[in-house]
């Protein structure tokens, strides 16, 4: 017999992602979807209709971070999560607004865990698109500080990053130029802006909407490397 309780929590994320898509509204870039991939995120402000969908399972694992991001935040003030951040471009959510910083929490498992953890490990190279996302709420809110701080879900263990904007400010004004390039020549034609996937460890393809636009997910993420092992060593 199938628990009645798995039932409605398949029902309930089912139904968020319609609503989702209902409410898709393109007028601007994500905060969220900063650092992901270009043709990603012109198909997304374009509101253009998705061509696949991620698998159930997947969606749960979203949903576990979502719970974690709301038990966090309902132990901080109120008037400090959830934070708009908007431009005539740019709108967002910052998770957490201090007095001199901005903190975005990400949850993981514990393989990431373990790798966040080992000896040598960059944060740079390996979540370059999370800093992107959290330096981007620190400009446009001008704070000095951004922290990338991880969640292990089995544990609640954390370990924070902490980034500085005068350090970052260039190059997310770099990127949110390219991406303005990229809709001025992109959004009103059929063709694409170049596939470039940079989160997930260069696996976001597989949580992608638009899958079907791509036929050489491989090849992308083997450019996307190249472009950021570039991108991270003028960094340092």
């Amino acid at each position: 017999m199938e628990s009645l309780a798995k039932q409605l929590i398949e029902q309930n994320i089912l139904a968020e992602e319609e609503q989702l898509n209902k409410e898709i509204y393109r007028s601007h870039w994500r905060g969220s979807n900063m650092g992901r991939c270009y043709r990603f995120q012109v198909l997304y402000r374009n509101g253009h209709p998705p061509t696949n969908t991620i698998s159930l399972e997947v969606k749960k694992i979203f949903r576990v971070g979502d719970l974690f991001h709301q038990d966090i935040q309902s132990l901080l003030p109120a008037n400090t999560v959830e934070v708009d951040v908007l431009s005539d471009d740019f709108c967002g959510h910052a998770d957490h607004v201090g007095e001199d910083y901005i903190e975005d929490f990400k949850t993981i498992g514990d393989y990431q865990w373990k790798l966040l953890n080992k000896k040598g490990f960059n944060v740079v190279n390996d979540k370059l698109p999370y800093i992107y996302q959290v330096m981007a709420y620190a400009v446009m809110l001008d704070k000095p500080k951004g922290i990338l701080t991880f969640i292990h879900k089995d544990n609640y263990e954390m370990k924070s990053f902490e980034f500085t904007t005068a350090k970052w400010k260039e190059k997310i004004l770099e990127e949110l130029v390219k991406l303005n390039e990229f809709w001025e020549v992109f959004k009103n034609v059929s063709l694409l802006p170049p596939a470039m996937p940079r989160c997930y460890n260069f696996k976001e393809c597989y949580y992608c909407l638009w899958q079907t636009y791509c036929d050489n997910r491989e090849g992308n993420a083997a450019k996307a490397r190249a472009v950021l092992a570039a991108q991270t060593d003028e960094l340092f």
